[in-house]
């Protein structure tokens, strides 16, 4: 069996190193935990790239909390219209004059 670039060594099958270096054979287990130490190294390397994006996500979290708390605390002036009628003409005019009056009474406040 000749294995010029590397591979799997079968049960059973000798080995003639002919590449002129020192070359390593790893039983199977030792394999199998080579992979896991890569695959856990691997789940290492993508926490500590999301780390930046994870700070982000935080910052833009803590600023949407401080402004809902800011129109919690502060709500924006809000209108509520009823018209108990028959005309739509008349409801709408009726809304009209209503938001005046409450925009001039905001305006007096100030």
């Amino acid at each position: 069996m000749l294995r010029d670039m590397g591979g799997p060594l079968p049960h059973g099958v000798a080995a003639l190193n002919l590449s002129g270096e020192e070359e390593w054979v790893q039983a199977g287990e030792q394999r199998r935990q080579h992979r896991r130490d890569l695959q856990e190294l691997a789940a290492l390397r993508a926490e500590r790239d999301a780390t930046p994006r994870l700070d982000a996500m935080v910052s833009r979290l803590k600023s949407t909390n401080n402004r809902m708390q800011q129109l919690v605390d502060n709500p924006p002036m809000q209108y509520k219209s009823e018209f108990h009628g028959y005309d739509l003409n008349e409801a709408f005019r009726h809304d009209r004059v209503e938001r005046g009056l409450a925009a001039q009474t905001y305006l007096k406040r100030g």
